[in-house]
């Protein structure tokens, strides 16, 4: 992806520790997706996660 003339490079994170990481790497901006949280707490993707 280009937006005008630079690169946006993105970091993918699945807790809280690899966001913490992204960002001490400097990533302006960071990406998720539910099955990686969901996975790293234990749950299978869905809408049955508990948020408590």
């Amino acid at each position: 992806m280009s937006i005008f003339n630079e690169f946006l490079v993105l970091g993918n994170v699945w807790d809280v520790q690899s966001a913490l990481s992204c960002r001490k790497l400097g990533f302006g901006v960071i990406g998720t997706s539910s099955a990686a949280v969901a996975a790293s707490l234990g749950f299978e993707d869905g809408e049955d996660m508990p948020f408590s």
